[in-house]
């Protein structure tokens, strides 16, 4: 899904470098892991929150918000998130912080 929003705006922005990025996991034993993730993440905001949008607009047709009662606990923890400016302005200061 990731992929296939930033193909879009890729096609649409043909200006623009084009990449397709994915979000990185960080490993817990190396802060650069960590920045990079975070990095990662700014990178894909608006990407994600396109992926967010759409699935809102899907309603029960949702394509995150599924499985166990644990699983979509989490991925709408992870929507609120997105959704969260205070997030997105926290993780890039600390980004910041650490170059």
């Amino acid at each position: 899904m990731l992929r296939d929003i930033q193909n879009a705006l890729n096609t649409a922005n043909p200006s623009q470098t084009r990449r397709v990025l994915s979000v990185i996991r960080a490993v817990l034993t190396c802060w650069t892991a960590h920045y990079l993730a975070f990095r990662r993440l700014l990178d894909l905001r608006i990407t994600l929150d396109i992926l967010v949008k759409q699935e809102r607009e899907r309603g029960n047709d949702a394509k995150i918000v599924t499985g166990d009662a644990a699983s979509r606990r989490k991925a709408k923890e992870m929507i609120e998130l997105i959704d969260d400016p205070l997030m997105w302005h926290t993780l890039a200061r600390y980004c910041q912080r650490l170059l």
